[in-house]
């Protein structure tokens, strides 16, 4: 074969080689802008627009960006010191006031909080002092009456001042286990007349027993 032949061929050949590995590439598909990386998941990707927004409203980094789930609230009472346990849980005693008798209902709770009502279903004014110690135990005046300045600095728990007929006051307390009594220490005078509510008889014995 004459060397212009061969090199006809050759060429030929490299043609026919150079056509068919274009035509083997132009078979594989364009790679889409954006695509993932090997490796990757193109899961929750968002619309192929160049953009860097998060496919889903909310999806954002953790730097508190709009969208982010809302903060759960707290449980109630979880470290605020609000589990404690709620007025709601005080004792209730309730008190009538009358001529002449203080009636407490119930007469014995245990020691703790006490939310404690004094209604005057007469129709005088009276008052209600929380005293430490029974009846038989407390100083009495001239008067009939408690002598509060005689009686020990913490010895008055608490006082509901002055009610009128019809009226009624609380208050809420701490009581410690012990004896009590409920006074009306009212002293009513009438020119020559002295009237002391306790010595007319309004006074009850009031008892705190321990918590369990």
């Amino acid at each position: 074969m004459s060397d212009p032949a061969a090199r006809h061929i050759r060429n030929v050949i490299a043609l026919l080689t150079t056509l068919l590995l274009l035509g083997g590439c132009a078979d594989l598909p364009a790679p889409s802008a954006g695509a993932p990386a090997d490796g990757q998941d193109d899961v929750g990707q968002g619309p192929d627009d160049g953009s860097d927004a998060p496919a889903d409203p909310g999806a954002g980094d953790d730097a508190g960006t709009p969208g982010d789930a809302p903060h759960a609230p707290d449980a109630p009472g979880s470290g605020d010191g609000s589990g404690d346990a709620p007025a709601g849980d005080a004792a209730k005693v309730a008190v009538e006031l009358d001529e002449w008798t203080v009636a407490a209902m119930p007469e014995t709770v245990g020691a703790g909080t006490v939310d404690m009502t004094a209604s005057n279903v007469g129709e005088a004014p009276h008052e209600l002092l929380i005293v430490r110690g029974t009846a038989d135990e407390l100083p009495l005046d001239e008067d009939g009456a408690v002598d509060e300045d005689a009686l020990n600095a913490d010895a008055v728990v608490a006082e509901i001042e002055r009610l009128a007929g019809g009226a009624e006051g609380s208050t809420t307390v701490d009581l410690e286990a012990g004896d009590y009594a409920l006074v009306c220490n009212l002293v009513h005078v009438d020119g020559s007349i002295i009237e002391s509510h306790y010595d007319f008889g309004m006074v009850d014995d009031f008892t705190v027993t321990a918590a369990d």
